[in-house]
């Protein structure tokens, strides 16, 4: 994924570590909601737009096959984490 180098340090090192037993499938295809919907492990499914360029229709590709949430950059990302 040409954007996982981009990921910011400081917004992975201040995520809340104290929620052991919450997992978070982060991905950026439809393909990885599904998977995530359909884990045992009962992942939250969070979709980055950040690398698409059809992101109006991938949006809607995305909530059908099961995300929870859909960020535009990793400071949404952040958030989110901290909010579940």
């Amino acid at each position: 994924m040409p954007w996982a180098d981009t990921l910011p340090t400081e917004a992975t090192e201040e995520i809340q570590t104290d929620k052991i037993g919450q997992f978070y499938y982060v991905g950026d295809m439809p393909d990885d909601m599904i998977a995530a919907s359909l884990s045992r492990a009962n992942f939250f499914g969070i979709e980055i737009l950040i690398s698409s360029s059809g992101k109006v229709s991938l949006k809607k590709d995305l909530l059908q096959a099961g995300a929870e949430h859909i960020v535009d950059d990793f400071n949404e990302l952040k958030k989110i984490i901290e909010f579940l």
